[in-house]
């Protein structure tokens, strides 16, 4: 999934955290069930949670 640049399929995969870098997170398309989680931009791309507050790492 990586190598395909299937940023949709990593989110899925709903681990702990997930590191998309700039071109991958660039895939992303957006999806309520999907999207309703916690993420963080950083210079290099975002960060992913898993879920949102005190829930975030599952």
């Amino acid at each position: 999934m990586v190598l395909a640049k299937e940023a949709n399929g990593l989110a899925d995969g709903r681990f702990g955290l997930l590191y998309l870098n700039k071109e991958i997170s660039q895939y992303w398309t957006h999806n309520p069930l999907r999207d309703d989680r916690d993420s963080i931009l950083i210079s290099s791309g975002k960060l992913v949670f898993a879920g949102k507050g005190s829930s975030r790492w599952f």
